[in-house]
């Protein structure tokens, strides 16, 4: 688990990377079990102190034996932008509930906000696609939201305001109606398409 390479080569202080040691990363155990690409979750790195979603391939000799591991860090950011979106917000967290990326709120971004207390997460750890009502830790106001599990165990969903869709009502039953289905819609392609892009980056 100590690097023997590392770009860049010296920190911010000038210090070596080369010799940090990282067995102790939940994607580091996962390799050594499974020999396969792993997308770990949001963690913050031991150089630049910031989050970022570990992607790591093991390195495997002729006899199948691991002799070490390839690791890159990918800003959240960067995954941020690969969500599209229009109206609603979309929320992106790893399987533990930290944010990776939030449309409106990137303070939550930065710090790797855990929501794994809100309901529409919880009801995600039970079935892969749904939807919930939950409150927000944001705005503390009443959402529906329809989710979906990439996976790699990653949660997403779009959500709008209760407040919005009662008035959605009363403008266009129509719409408000099948809001939820076109949520869920919306969630299940976002996250098929992440899972995509996601498994091109580690390949």
């Amino acid at each position: 688990g100590t690097s023997v390479a590392f770009s860049p080569l010296y920190d911010k202080e000038g210090r070596k990377n080369i010799g940090l040691n990282y067995a102790d990363r939940e994607y580091f155990k996962k390799i050594k079990g499974s020999r396969k690409p792993v997308v770990g979750e949001i963690v913050r790195g031991k150089v630049l102190k910031e989050p970022l979603i570990p992607l790591a391939s093991p390195l495997l000799d002729e006899k199948n034996q691991l002799i070490g591991a390839l690791i890159a860090g990918l800003d959240p950011k960067h995954v941020r932008n690969l969500i599209p979106y229009g109206e609603g917000s979309v929320t992106l967290t790893d399987e533990f509930g930290r944010v990776i990326a939030m449309t409106k709120t990137p303070e939550f971004e930065e710090q790797m906000k855990d929501l794994s207390s809100l309901a529409i997460f919880k009801e995600a750890n039970k079935q892969p696609k749904g939807t919930a009502e939950y409150v927000s830790l944001r705005d503390g106001r009443k959402k529906l939201g329809a989710f979906y599990n990439l996976n790699n165990g990653w949660k997403i969903w779009v959500s709008r305001d209760m407040d919005e869709m009662q008035q959605a009502v009363m403008d266009s039953f129509y719409y408000a109606a099948f809001w939820g289905a076109i949520a869920l819609l919306t969630a299940g392609f976002i996250g098929i398409f992440l899972s995509s892009a996601i498994s091109k980056t580690i390949a």
